[in-house]
């Protein structure tokens, strides 16, 4: 008769704390992912993924503290990540022409553009970019 696997549930609730996946926890405890549901469900009547999710929202409110509690202390680095977190806000990169009106782009006049300090790399790449250069005879 094979001797039935035993959980440590004190290893298996940290391990749950700190975010780790079935996967991972199953492989610390040396035994499948199956042998580990079956035990968890035999042992605490609790259904498999309630119990690992629930030792797993601990960890999570945990975490949550620590990070307010550092935001709280001044972090500006934490206050700006929790602002956009749970208050939605975003940073803005908005660029505008004179008055608000659009930015007028004028096309290069390929003439116009020194291309004797490029190298033959660079200038392969430009044309790869669509750069006609064929005109001002460079390699």
């Amino acid at each position: 008769m094979v001797a039935k696997k035993i959980v440590d549930y004190t290893l298996l609730d940290d391990l749950c704390r700190i975010q780790c996946t079935a996967k991972e926890i199953a492989s610390v405890l040396h035994m499948s992912i199956n042998t580990l549901k079956a035990r968890i469900e035999a042992d605490t009547g609790e259904a498999y993924l309630e119990y690992l999710y629930k030792r797993s929202m601990v960890g999570r409110k945990s975490l949550r503290r620590k990070q307010w509690a550092v935001a709280m202390r001044g972090d500006r680095t934490m206050l700006i990540w929790l602002g956009k977190q749970y208050l939605g806000q975003v940073e803005r990169h908005e660029v505008g022409g004179i008055k608000d009106q659009p930015i007028q782009i004028e096309p290069y006049n390929m003439r116009e553009i020194d291309f004797s300090d490029f190298d033959d790399e660079e200038l392969a790449m430009m044309e790869r970019l669509g750069m006609k250069m064929k005109s001002i005879g460079a390699k």
